[in-house]
């Protein structure tokens, strides 16, 4: 389906948000004619707003694999009764789609071969490997090989940092995949001190510094005492945990994909800059991990220029990056839907075995038919906003703050705490 934006700028134009909105009404206009036996099957031709609407595919057949496309067009001159005359040319092609491209027996094969060139591409891509710069690799590269640089902690960050980039980017690619969001895994809590155990007081993590590649910018995660919090905030505790797939290194997975947030606030002109005295006068960046009112786990930093897209940032984690785009937060957002899909699915085969033994019984009707209300509204709610990986900035009395909102605390998911594994991660 395409259709024309009328905003010329940013996001908007990208994601045409006001033309998809019109273009949602249209369709449901079609669907309700569709119902009146009096319309030709598969057009619709709206005079009032000047569109057409035609389906392909529509044999009604009931095949199971059956494909069907819809084109919207907005008809600019919708001059009477010439424009029947082109409509009906149009159509003379209906027959022969549905015999070719659209052909039941020819359609699965067809929409094979555009899956594999749309995979292709994803695959195709360098961040589907890693999502960190050559030049920065190339950089990391020679001060470990010559040894540039005395303090092994450089050393060390380089390799957190590969290790970043292949979490990152094996989640990237598996979230393209409908398998990433039924896995057939357990999931379980893990401790703050399971997730945390490499960050220990005052360690910073070296970064390159994308605005000179020839020295280094430290990063330092933070996790405020209660009273350095800010209002809606509080500090995480050593009793606080997190949620991740119960296989080996879970774990390390989760701390993997926070630490490539953490990292990203060295990017250009992201975190607030100011002197490292322990690393001979370098630039150093705090960010902070505190946990909200509403069981999030934000990360926070205090911004280096004022950020203006945090509605652009929001909107484009609906859908994938773009090629050159970064796909750190896209992946911890993918990893979250995964998480919850997986609750989900655990959550509704409970719910069936319950109704199956509800079955067995004389005077099962009732209860069962409340349950599956009550699971209709579990499903709802964990699907919705409150349950998404969120930015958005505040203002601190120091500067604007920029923040990111991780669902991935399991106080939020207490409702579904008998979906998970029993006992912690230790």
């Amino acid at each position: 389906m395409i259709a024309k934006s009328e905003n010329v700028s940013g996001a908007n134009d990208l994601f045409i948000e006001g033309a998809e909105v019109q273009v949602a009404e249209r369709l449901g206009d079609y669907q309700r004619h569709m119902n009146e036996t009096q319309h030709i099957a598969g057009v619709y031709v709206d005079k009032e707003h000047g569109c057409f609407i035609w389906e392909i595919g529509n044999t009604k057949s009931g095949h199971v694999n059956q494909r069907r496309l819809l084109v919207y067009a907005e008809l600019e001159k919708a001059i009477f009764p010439e424009l029947w005359y082109k409509i009906r040319n149009l159509l003379c092609l209906g027959n022969a789609l549905n015999t070719s491209v659209f052909h039941e027996e020819v359609i699965d094969y067809l929409f094979e071969l555009m899956l594999a060139d749309e995979r292709g591409m994803l695959y195709g891509l360098d961040r589907a490997l890693t999502h960190t710069k050559s030049d920065v690799r190339n950089v990391q590269y020679y001060s470990v090989a010559l040894g540039e640089n005395d303090n092994i902690g450089e050393h060390q960050s380089f390799v957190l940092t590969l290790l970043t980039d292949l979490q990152v980017s094996k989640i990237y690619r598996e979230s393209m995949k409908e398998e990433f969001y039924r896995l057939n895994v357990e999931l379980r809590k893990c401790p703050c001190r399971k997730i945390f155990f490499i960050w220990q007081p005052e360690r910073a993590f070296a970064v390159v510094d994308p605005l000179n590649m020839s020295r280094f910018v430290y990063v330092y995660p933070k996790t405020p005492e209660a009273e350095q919090c800010r209002e809606g905030e509080s500090s995480l505790k050593e009793e606080d945990t997190f949620l991740s797939y119960a296989v080996a290194n879970g774990a390390n997975n989760v701390c993997l994909l926070l630490l490539a947030l953490i990292m990203n606030a060295a990017g250009v002109h992201r975190g607030f800059r100011e002197k490292d005295e322990q690393h001979a006068g370098a630039d150093k960046i705090t960010v902070y991990l505190t946990k909200t009112e509403d069981g999030n786990l934000r990360i926070s930093n205090r911004c280096g220029d004022e950020i203006n897209e945090v509605d652009e940032i929001n909107t484009g984690l609906k859908y994938p990056p773009k090629k050159n785009g970064g796909i750190s937060l896209w992946s911890m957002s993918r990893y979250v839907k995964s998480i919850i899909s997986t609750l989900l699915a655990n959550k509704v085969s409970s719910a069936r075995k319950e109704f199956l033994d509800l079955c067995k019984k004389e005077k099962g009707c009732e209860k069962s038919e409340q349950m599956f209300r009550n699971l209709k509204a579990l499903v709802e709610k964990f699907q919705g906003e409150e349950y998404a990986v969120r930015v958005g900035t505040l203002d601190g009395e120091d500067g604007q703050y920029f923040y990111m909102d991780i669902p991935i605390l399991a106080e939020k998911y207490v409702e579904l705490n008998d979906c998970l594994r029993k006992g912690e991660e230790v």
